[in-house]
């Protein structure tokens, strides 16, 4: 595409280096490429203990150079290529990692070959289990209550809705990274 004309602006900061209604007038036809990179906070109590990440930070951090301690045993929430990236980077840092996900492997949105390379590579599955919440020593993350789930009818996504059984279990780790969804950083 750039060699038929197509000029790709880096490090460029909409707001900031360029306005929005400088690119109207100024192009015919503009693309916006602006990801995203802002991880949405899972609602869990306990989540602001040490030792509790979320998915796009941790691998950013972990891209730059400043991967934060992690201990033995990392617990990975979600289903998504973004968790599957979070817990295959956390196995080869020499951690025991356990992927949660709240539905069953058909449901994952992640690509099945990022899947199977996970648990190749010695990820662990815990289908249908959503955590609930975090326990902690002296502000450190410690445990975490998970809740047993059970399929219902399905949702607007096409895939059929986790729903609470009110079964619960506790398992210790030493961090947690909840990798749930993330959405562009934009404020205009």
């Amino acid at each position: 595409m750039c060699s038929n004309g197509m000029k790709i602006l880096y490090n460029t900061e909409l707001g900031k280096d360029i306005q929005l209604s400088e690119l109207h007038t100024k192009y015919d036809a503009v693309y916006l490429a602006l990801g995203a990179q802002k991880a949405v906070p899972m609602p869990v109590k306990g989540s602001e203990l040490n030792g509790c990440y979320l998915g796009v930070d941790f691998l950013k951090a972990h891209t730059l150079g400043n991967t934060p301690p992690l201990g033995k045993k990392v617990a990975i929430v979600g289903g998504g290529n973004t968790a599957i990236d979070c817990a295959r980077t956390a196995i080869r840092l020499g951690c025991e990692v356990s992927v949660i996900y709240r539905r069953t492997k058909d449901e994952m949105p992640a690509d099945l070959f990022e899947i199977e390379a996970a648990e190749h590579e010695g990820v662990i599955f815990h289908y249908l289990c959503n955590p609930v919440e975090y326990f902690g020593e002296n502000g450190k993350l410690t445990e975490v209550k998970i809740e047993k789930m059970h399929l219902g009818e399905a949702d607007s996504s096409g895939r059929r809705r986790p729903e609470p059984t009110g079964e619960f279990t506790e398992e210790k780790f030493d961090n947690i990274i909840a990798a749930i969804s993330q959405v562009p950083e934009i404020a205009l």
